[in-house]
């Protein structure tokens, strides 16, 4: 439970993060496409599968002129399992050009060239909000019965 509480906090913090990121000029020093391994299901038909996710290295220009080196290609370096989608995103950039991407502006060294993220992080996203707001009703309505309680008792 814990371990989910810091995964969702981390998301939230970097959907936040790509909220208020500023539009930017990244040019392409490197790309590659990384190949990982990841669990599926429940035991006991829990099966390795590998993944691909695309790494750019880029040099980012900052709207202010400012220059920072950065790496990725999305906010959450999503892994997935379709070699042909991952290796056709790293197949649309070239190495030496230069295209949109959006940085922190508070550490450009953060920076992304897309803003778009999987249904399956936008379902995160939104069991996290559902999570975060059941607790917070239960911390709030647990505190008022308390209060509640402690009321009736100091009336007698």
């Amino acid at each position: 439970m814990i371990l989910a509480c810091l995964s969702g906090i981390g998301i939230m913090s970097n959907y936040i993060r790509l909220q208020r990121s500023q539009v930017g000029q990244c040019t392409i020093k490197a790309k590659q496409l990384h190949q990982g391994y990841a669990g599926t299901g429940m035991s006991p038909s829990y099966d390795i599968v590998e993944t691909y996710r695309p790494d750019f290295q880029f040099l980012v220009q900052t709207a202010d002129g400012h220059h920072s080196q950065a790496q990725g290609y999305d906010a959450f370096g999503e892994a997935f399992t379709d070699f042909s989608s991952e290796q056709a995103i790293i197949d649309r950039y070239t190495v030496g050009e230069t295209y949109l991407c959006w940085y922190d502006p508070s550490n450009p060294t953060w920076a992304v060239l897309t803003r778009k993220f999987s249904s399956t992080m936008s379902f995160d996203l939104v069991l996290i909000v559902l999570i975060l707001l059941f607790g917070g009703i239960l911390v709030i309505g647990g505190i008022s019965g308390m209060c509640y309680g402690i009321w009736l008792r100091l009336r007698r």
